[in-house]
């Protein structure tokens, strides 16, 4: 179990997107406050009812009722992590921005293990240790995408999507245009390649309790390949630095 002890002072925005996810959000939550009481000496929890159409809102509003540390926002439509994770960096008050899918599917564990780790680094980056639990063209998705971003952006790191734990400031320097799931590796390829360091901390998913995962659907699968495109454009032809600002580090 992490040291509290040597942590404590470090303070997590953490988004939560949920889209119907009325038979998940409460336990994520759950996770959530109990790692950030035992890892973090502060934190808020930002969810994100991401157009839903079950009872998602209802339950999220009940829960900020119940914890002054919540706080919701009501998507109109649905919009997409990327988008909420960009709006999540905006309103965000703490050191560091966290993102925790509200469909329960990173084990408790595990999300002490990403704040236990937090402020060893500008970022901690989130890789899984049992990649077989997933569905078999989840795997191979996941590898293949992996190996791709290393390749063509001459990284060597272990997950690209992950529920990585980041400095806001450094966020909020650069731009976060993707919608798709591919939001987390635009901000990842950006900041390390502008010199960002980071850790990377194992983590664990468990078998969704209620409903199924939106990832693998073909619309998200083209989303993402044409994000990465559009990011491999910037980053070699538009003159991205590749050192961060010397007063942000």
């Amino acid at each position: 179990m992490p040291n509290s002890k040597v942590l404590s002072n470090k303070s997590v925005s953490v988004i939560v997107p949920a889209f119907n996810e009325e038979g998940n959000l409460s336990e994520t939550v759950r996770a959530i406050v109990a790692a950030a009481g035992l890892c973090l000496g502060d934190y808020e929890i930002l969810i994100f009812n991401d157009g839903s159409t079950d009872r998602t809102g209802e339950i999220a509003e009940a829960l900020a009722k119940a914890n002054e540390r919540i706080r919701v926002v009501h998507n109109g439509a649905n919009r997409g992590l990327g988008y909420n994770y960009r709006k999540g960096v905006e309103i965000a008050q703490h050191e560091f921005v966290g993102m925790i899918p509200g469909d329960n599917d990173i084990a408790a564990e595990s999300i002490r293990d990403l704040f236990g780790r937090t402020g060893a680094a500008d970022i901690v980056i989130a890789y899984h240790v049992a990649l077989e639990t997933r569905p078999r063209l989840r795997q191979i998705l996941s590898t293949g995408f992996t190996l791709i971003m290393n390749l063509i952006f001459g990284f060597n790191i272990k997950y690209y999507n992950g529920p990585n734990v980041i400095k806001r400031c450094l966020l909020k320097r650069i731009p976060l245009t993707a919608d798709d799931f591919a939001f987390m590796a635009e901000a990842l390829v950006q900041l390390l390649q502008r010199g960002a360091s980071y850790v990377e901390v194992g983590f664990k998913v468990q078998d969704r309790k209620y409903g199924q995962s939106k990832a693998l659907k073909i619309f998200n699968i083209f989303n993402v390949a044409f994000s990465v495109a559009r990011l491999f454009f910037r980053v070699n032809f538009r003159g991205v630095k590749r050192r961060l600002d010397p007063f942000l580090l």
